[in-house]
């Protein structure tokens, strides 16, 4: 079973007045589900802030070292990666990305993005189940954690929640690809990548992966108590990194966007 924050109970007097927030056991359906809705809440995200008025400038001035494009920060802390096999194979995926994405960014849309689309900062609500469905309905009803908004780039948002969906099926043994596939055709019911977003993505998931590895490494290096739950995401990406491998990235983009 997998833990997503929910809304166990709704007023129904005032509308939205949840009494407290806990964490909800799901199933590996159940996380698969949640896939395609964290994609369309991430296209919807998008698509409203296309209309929203910001000013431009100031969001560009806002430094997040998550973004993508700033994953080359992250060679530095490498060292904190204490097995060498897998400090090689997360170097290696951020040189890719260094070769592959960043000569590319011209290309590439930017917007007002939210920062980090995950699952940790998802609120979900149980809601009523399909006829013959087995286990529960889950709807997203809010997002949280806005302090990393900014204007960056709109495939680089969607590698990010892709890759902790990802993460959250490992952490249930659900298929990280199918969740990854689920991810991505939901962000496409909401709107359309570009054929140069679609050619990057690959990318930015791995290089994603490669900095919240490296990130919760260095951070245990800190605070070397906290090391459960700094690496709550972290644990799983050896996991994830393998499935990736052995699929290879030209089936890993037919499953994504089946040849398109």
């Amino acid at each position: 079973m997998s833990n997503f924050f929910s809304l166990p109970k709704i007023s129904k007097g005032r509308g939205f007045d949840p009494e407290f927030i806990n964490e909800a056991e799901m199933s590996k359906d159940e996380v698969i589900e949640i896939a395609f809705h964290m994609g369309q809440l991430c296209g919807r995200f998008h698509q409203v802030m296309k209309t929203f008025d910001y000013d431009v400038e100031r969001a560009s001035a806002h430094h997040n070292p998550f973004q993508a494009e700033n994953t080359s920060i992250f060679e530095k802390k490498l060292a904190y990666v204490k097995d060498s096999s897998m400090r090689n194979q997360l170097r290696n995926y951020i040189n890719v990305f260094k070769e592959q994405f960043l000569p590319r960014l011209s290309e590439l849309r930017k917007g007002f993005i939210h920062g980090d689309i995950s699952d940790t900062n998802i609120i979900l609500q149980e809601g009523p189940k399909d006829s013959g469905q087995a286990g529960k309905h889950w709807r997203i009803c809010g997002l949280i954690d806005l302090e990393d908004c900014g204007y960056s780039y709109i495939v680089g948002e969607l590698g990010i929640c892709t890759a902790y969906v990802m993460l959250r099926a490992a952490s249930v043994e659900a298929d990280p690809v199918e969740a990854s596939r689920q991810t991505i055709q939901g962000y496409q019911t909401i709107q359309s990548l570009s054929a140069e977003e679609k050619e990057v993505l690959f990318y930015v998931v791995t290089s994603r992966m490669a900095v919240s590895y490296v990130s919760a490494s260095f951070e245990c290096f800190l605070e070397p108590e906290n090391s459960v739950y700094l690496f709550v995401h972290a644990k799983n990406i050896p996991t994830v990194l393998k499935a990736l491998k052995d699929y290879g990235r030209d089936e890993i983009d037919e499953i994504w966007f089946g040849g398109a």
